[in-house]
């Protein structure tokens, strides 16, 4: 469940791969306040991987990918630091640092998914 304000930000934002072989994988890349962006792999897990690919309506996440496994861009890392449950609806909704305090490591590493078609098997 999120509160209004969360689910107005997953309303009108969007999220897409790029990078990658075939649409079910790549770089991890969001718009916001009118530009593309990329996620910075610090704290990036199989949870956070879950949420972008069930968002992009993809399956679920095979793979949580680092260090810039989809190749290097231009665009600069604006979301960064994020930590989501697998229950959250929108990577937007997923705990993370502030939109103006953005932090990477100096490797530079970018987030990135590999989501699969098939359904979860445990």
């Amino acid at each position: 469940m999120c509160n209004l304000r969360l689910c107005l930000t997953s309303l009108y934002s969007q999220i897409r791969l790029s990078g990658g072989a075939n649409a079910y994988e790549g770089r991890v890349e969001v718009f916001r306040s009118g530009t593309w962006g990329t996620v910075c792999a610090d704290d990036w897990r199989i949870e956070s991987a879950m949420v972008v690919c069930r968002q992009l309506k993809l399956g679920y996440a095979a793979h949580a990918v680092t260090q810039n496994y989809f190749g290097h861009t231009n665009l600069r890392v604006i979301m960064s630091g994020v930590q989501c449950h697998v229950d959250e609806i929108s990577i937007f909704n997923c705990q993370r640092d502030h939109w103006e305090n953005v932090t990477c490591s100096r490797s530079n590493k970018l987030a990135g998914v590999i989501c699969s078609k098939g359904k979860l098997r445990i």
